[in-house]
């Protein structure tokens, strides 16, 4: 673990629950495709597939360091359990955005404790969470398919090519044809 009074090694010895979720992380994403790549031991490269696994660990240690004052405690169990099985759910299928009314009406919760409490947890409304993940996916679809960017871009639900490009620079800070041009 590095060094002793880390405030990831604190986290680790502390008895209370802890939560932190990490949105996709470019460099990570990277490295984990490499790893998978070279899961096929005619093209394994020995030293490449046993170090990129460190790699990744040492990322995520580093995340979670820069980031440990972010994670939550205290998080009722149940409430938990609820907002994870909402994310899976719901929040996965980009074929249509989450009515609100709906998801209220399901979990017995007002829309504003249901936001609230889910944005407790991932730091974000439902929403605005929603729209994260959809971009997510439209980064992953773009570097790891073939598929048109139109295409994504309606497979994903978005009301248009333009509006999806404007979110992931929004995002990423470059447009979608620039990270195709690169894979």
């Amino acid at each position: 673990m590095g060094k002793q009074n880390s405030q990831i090694t604190q986290l680790i010895h502390d008895e209370s629950s802890w939560f932190k979720y990490f949105p996709l992380d470019v460099e990570i994403e990277n490295l984990v495709k490499a790893l998978f790549f070279n899961l096929d031991k005619k093209r394994r490269r020995p030293i490449q597939f046993f170090t990129k696994p460190l790699e990744i660990i040492g990322l995520v240690r580093e995340k979670m360091e820069k980031e440990a004052s972010g994670f939550k405690r205290n998080i009722h169990e149940d409430d938990l359990k609820i907002m994870m099985q909402l994310k899976e759910q719901y929040l996965s299928d980009f074929t249509q955005q989450p009515n609100l009314s709906d998801l209220s009406f399901k979990y017995g919760m007002s829309i504003s404790k249901l936001n609230r409490v889910f944005k407790s947890i991932f730091d974000k409304p439902i929403l605005q969470f929603y729209n994260q993940q959809k971009i997510e996916e439209a980064y992953r679809q773009i570097n790891r398919t073939n598929k048109s960017i139109t295409a994504i871009s309606m497979d994903l639900n978005f009301t248009n090519v333009g509006y999806m490009s404007k979110m992931f620079k929004d995002a990423y800070g470059f447009p979608p044809s620039e990270l195709r041009n690169k894979v």
